[in-house]
């Protein structure tokens, strides 16, 4: 249980009543791919927020836009963020057409997400500089939700783990019904004076190696 003790809280930030944290939680993972989506959501957020930032949009903030550094970052954290959406595509397509693997498409999604919201994140922090960790500025609050998603479960170490447990199932199979092509040839070491045909040019390379 989490308690936030005198820790001022706006009305308008509450998404429910006091003790309706579970029931919140379990309509959020009705659908598979929430926990990913929200890391996404918050990776773009952050985005926007820090270009306005960085291009001095904001009021009494001077434009950060003529370092080459943040502009390295923001166009590295959009090529990033963009690569993120396109794998969600990827990941909605491939639940609609089997949708036996939603749950390992959903544990992909938000294994990949959160790391990324984590990864965006932190950078745009930096590139906002000091005024990035002021409660002010969004940016700090950006930094901790991106955290959280990582740890909302279904937690990443346990989306890697199921993962993992698909590809090994898969990687069994494939064993177990390869087909049989007799025995494998012996192991035959390298000779410098021999099998020209089939060493080609390694004999060549050896010869100007080692003359």
């Amino acid at each position: 249980t989490l308690r936030l003790t005198s820790v001022p809280v706006d009305r308008a930030d509450l998404l429910g009543p006091p003790g309706s944290a579970r029931t919140l939680m379990a309509a959020n993972h009705r659908t598979a791919l929430n926990p990913g989506l929200l890391a996404l959501g918050i990776a773009a957020t952050a985005f926007d927020s820090a270009l306005r930032l960085c291009a001095g949009a904001v009021p009494d903030v001077p434009a950060r836009d003529g370092s080459p550094g943040v502009r390295t970052t923001l166009a590295e954290t959009a090529i990033r963020i963009e690569s993120a959406y396109a794998y969600a595509a990827t990941m909605v397509r491939e639940m609609s057409d089997a949708p036996q693997r939603a749950q390992t498409c959903a544990s992909r999604l938000k294994s990949y997400t959160t790391v990324a919201a984590q990864e965006v994140t932190q950078r745009l922090l930096a590139a906002a500089g000091s005024r990035g960790f002021l409660a002010t500025h969004p940016f700090e609050r950006h930094f901790r939700d991106a955290q959280a998603t990582a740890l909302m479960g279904p937690t990443n170490e346990l989306c890697l783990d199921r993962v993992a447990a698909v590809h090994e199932s898969t990687g069994a199979a494939a064993v177990r019904d390869r087909p049989r092509r007799g025995r494998a040839r012996p192991y035959r070491p390298y000779r410098p004076d021999h099998d020209r045909q089939r060493q080609g040019e390694l004999h060549v390379v050896h010869r100007l190696l080692d003359p």
